[in-house]
């Protein structure tokens, strides 16, 4: 069933605690966590959650490749952010066999120069304590790009009789490269005009960007309730750091819920705040280019009921922005659900939704954002109307199917930023300048509108395949500006194979296409132009082979099509992607 996710606390996903995982904690007496790791799933080791908290140990996962192509519930805009695609896991039991020890260390080396380290292992794991460490370092040294991603943290929990401690921190560093072309090609003998002022290419921004990203969290949390009553609390900190600027959140997240009239009633309160150091940014010294500091307050009270196989929820989102964006803004959080035993369900409802936009968050989303930008507004969804069903009409077959359509008072969208550039610089400054286009991005905010029709159906043969397609339409109608969503598809898909050769071999395949995509680049006297992005058809392929003594291989082949000229394709206007890669690597349970 779609989930209106609710305006939580805003910190980094790997240590997030979701407050409507409340009720399946508090059906347990004890919280126990339980993890099992299965190298012969296929070539990433994954981690099956048999019983656990509420923490999520999402950052001990494997991240090897591009972000997921994500088909939620909530209809959300697919995004690709990063330069490879993953090969996303199947679901099947065949892949749960042997049980083994607790740990895993995984590594591999591939072409163009590609490499991996990955480690997690649970130093406490009984009905009282919980204590692991992870580390993930994943790079790639190409021609084209230079990445290198490294993370470490540590995850622990403490279980009372009907309550439970927790806490994280965490640790991560994204090293990479500006390699996009741009009007001038990067070249060191242009000139810019910033401030009055000239400013030599190379000089305006570094080539190399580091960004560091710093968290840590301690909570507590009923898991089971007293007198009726249910909570979860917590205070997080995170800290995101570039070459130019840091920001630092503190967040207080407080979630209560307690029977009325034989249903939950629950309140969430969160309080996110944004404070940032003063900004070092060559050659511009307008303080209004500094992230400026803001605090929101989140509330979010809803009753849910349930009759048999009838249910429905009541609620509100409202938000008390300080110093960014409007003051007040509120939405409804409506939905009504049927279910039909295991064979049907029904659901439709109105929702909203109220988006911090941070420093951390647009780094996050695009790597290439200009470092001397920000983001000046929250993006206000008021109304988000949706519906849709999921049907199993025979064994092994699942069809989901959802429709959205969202009202967005400022929606923003990224270009790349434009720079004046002098046309004779030994004539400086009585030279005349030109428009060009960097490699770097900004955003404008737009009002828009947003249809989602997405359609997804799997079919698990004999618990041996597992084959799947999804597709997704994605209609916005921007009435602002030039009417266009920039570097949006329309139409988006992805269709795959999971498939249990034999016992020990095992093979993975997964295509994804996306439709071309439009952006705006400027013209020489500042005008603007629109430009067409090549559609993306990127096909992956994976294999392992496990052997015994708690150990297997795997090699995987990313964007394999790119190997034609003719089907490259860029994630943002400017940025080739790698192209083919070959990864091969070993896992190993301890």
């Amino acid at each position: 069933m779609k989930k209106i996710f609710l305006s939580v606390l805003f910190i980094s996903t790997y240590v997030c605690v979701p407050a409507e995982e409340l009720s399946q904690a508090g059906n347990a007496d004890t919280a126990v966590i339980i993890k099992h790791v299965q190298i012969e799933k296929e070539f990433i080791p994954e981690i099956e959650k048999v019983k656990r908290t509420n923490l999520s140990f999402s950052v001990t996962e494997p991240e090897i490749k591009k972000v997921d192509v994500n088909y939620s519930d909530s209809t959300k805009q697919i995004e690709t952010t990063s330069d490879f695609h993953p090969l996303s896991a199947a679901n099947l039991s065949i892949m749960e066999r042997a049980r083994y020890k607790k740990g895993y260390v995984r590594g591999g080396i591939g072409f163009p120069l590609t490499w991996l380290v990955d480690f997690w292992y649970p130093i406490w794991d009984n009905k009282t304590y919980y204590l692991d460490v992870h580390a993930n370092h994943y790079g790639i040294n190409s021609s084209v790009q230079k990445l290198i991603n490294t993370d470490v943290g540590v995850n622990f929990s403490k279980n009372f009789k009907k309550d439970q401690l927790y806490a994280s921190v965490n640790f991560k560093n994204s090293y990479y490269s500006y390699y996009g072309t741009d009007s001038v090609n990067n070249t060191n003998l242009f000139f810019y005009d910033v401030n009055n002022q000239k400013v030599r290419g190379d000089s305006l921004i570094p080539f190399y960007q580091s960004l560091i990203e710093a968290e840590a969290m301690l909570g507590y949390r009923s898991v089971q309730a007293r007198q009726g009553w249910r909570y979860d609390a917590n205070l997080a900190y995170h800290l995101m750091s570039s070459y130019f600027s840091q920001e630092h959140e503190v967040s207080v997240f407080g979630s209560f819920s307690k029977e009325l009239g034989g249903f939950p009633l629950s309140v969430d309160l969160n309080v996110n705040s944004f404070f940032y150091n003063t900004s070092n940014f060559p050659f511009i010294t307008d303080t209004t280019a500094n992230w400026q500091p803001q605090a929101v307050i989140a509330l979010a009270p809803r009753y849910e009921m349930q009759w048999d196989n009838l249910k429905l929820r009541v609620g509100a989102k409202m938000n008390f922005s300080i110093n960014k964006g409007q003051l007040f803004t509120a939405s409804p959080d409506i939905e009504l659900g049927y279910n039909f035993r295991t064979l049907f369900n029904v659901y439709a409802g109105i929702g909203g939704d109220y988006d911090i936009n941070n420093m951390a968050k647009v780094f996050n989303e695009n790597r290439y954002f200009c470092p001397t930008e920000q983001l000046k507004e929250n993006t206000y969804t008021p109304f988000d109307f949706y519906g849709g069903f999921k049907i199993k009409p025979v064994t092994g077959l699942m069809i989901d199917a959802a429709v959205s359509y969202k009202m967005i008072a400022n929606q923003y969208f990224f270009f790349n930023k434009p720079y004046n550039c002098i046309t004779t610089p030994n004539l400086w400054p009585l030279s005349a300048s030109e428009t060009v286009y960097g490699n770097v991005f900004t955003a404008e905010f737009l009002k828009s509108t947003l249809l989602n029709v997405s359609l997804d159906i799997s079919y698990n043969l004999k618990e041996r395949f597992m084959f799947y397609a999804k597709g997704m339409y994605n209609g916005w109608n921007v009435m602002e500006g030039d009417g266009i969503a920039w570097n949006k598809p329309v139409w988006e898909a992805t269709a795959g194979i999971d498939a249990k050769v034999t016992e020990n071999l095992l093979l993975k395949g997964m295509f994804y296409f996306g439709s071309e995509r439009l952006t705006k680049l400027p013209n020489r006297d500042g005008s603007y132009r629109i430009a067409k992005m090549s559609p993306i058809y990127d096909l992956n392929l994976a294999a392992s082979y496990t052997f015994k003594k708690n150990w297997s291989l795997f090699v995987q082949a990313n964007n394999i099509l790119s190997v034609a000229e003719k089907l490259h394709y860029q994630n943002w206007y400017g940025y080739e992607t790698v192209g083919f890669t070959v990864l091969l690597g070993a896992s190993l349970a301890f």
